[in-house]
């Protein structure tokens, strides 16, 4: 019996270990080489300095219907490319702020390493995105 319980705490230890060194790769990375990191406020502050910036939310178009930052455009990751990229911001030194869900989301960080390599100049990630737009209670628009 003692052998048993013994064996059940070795395995607890090896358990509370494991789960102290989980993989951390399913986190957004913490920056990116071409790109300046932002949080929420710091988007007013780009709007009034930058009168043609863009927006681009790289969620799902479920999620962005359910809610968004207002002015923002819709660019899945998944159909992030050059040619969509111009599309919507039609020269390479325009400003961008790319986002998607938050630090457990890699969409926005997908895509704004496709606009890094396309040329893109004027970068900005919102890494923690969506959930902290809406901790912060700013302005949302849902369709």
């Amino acid at each position: 019996m003692i052998a048993i319980i013994r064996w059940v705490m070795l395995l607890s230890c090896v358990h509370i270990s494991l789960g102290a060194h989980a993989d951390e790769s399913w986190l957004a990375p913490q920056a990116i080489v071409g790109a300046q990191t932002i949080d929420a406020s710091d988007i007013f502050d780009l709007a009034e300095k930058y009168d043609d910036l863009v927006v681009i939310d790289s969620r799902k178009v479920a999620d962005y219907q359910k809610g968004h930052i207002e002015g923002a455009i819709n660019v899945p990751d998944t159909e992030t490319t050059e040619q969509s990229l111009e599309t919507v911001l039609h020269w390479k030194n325009r400003a961008a702020v790319f986002y998607c869900n938050g630090i457990h989301c890699k969409r926005s960080s997908s895509a704004i390493k496709i606009a890094v390599g396309a040329g893109y100049t004027r970068l900005y990630w919102f890494r923690k995105g969506w959930d902290e737009w809406i901790q912060h209670k700013f302005p949302i628009v849902s369709q």
